[in-house]
């Protein structure tokens, strides 16, 4: 009965964390949702760089951990499921390589809107 209990919250984590993805992947270009974007793109690369990972990936894998004890996480999302899905395409990548990548995604996002703003800012106001 634990199992089942912790195996739903790991997956309602799982799709929160799936949905925040979508929405530092999707959100920037609805303007009605442009705060909300804002708001957890600068939580989510602030979090990520001084914690070196993503507290909803340590709260989902710690909880699948009590699922199953022999399963090895590595308290990364994007890196534990990309590797899931390429191992069945032959492919590899470094663990190392997608934490560098997620981050600089995230800097680079934050370094765009920043210009954004200014840019706005300055010739429009």
């Amino acid at each position: 009965m634990k199992k089942v209990f912790y195996r739903i919250i790991a997956d309602m984590i799982f799709i929160l964390h799936v949905f925040l993805v979508l929405t530092l992947t999707t959100f920037w270009y609805f303007p009605n949702l442009y705060l909300i974007y804002i708001f957890i793109l600068i939580v989510t690369t602030i979090l990520d760089t001084y914690l070196g990972y993503c507290i909803l990936s340590k709260m989902e894998f710690h909880t699948r951990k009590k699922i199953n004890l022999t399963q090895n996480y590595d308290y990364s999302f994007l890196t534990h499921y990309s590797n899931k899905i390429l191992r069945h395409l032959g492919f590899q990548l470094s663990n190392n390589l997608i934490k560098k990548l997620i981050l600089s995604f995230l800097w680079i996002s934050v370094f765009i809107n920043l210009l954004y703003w200014l840019y706005a800012y300055f010739f429009y106001f």
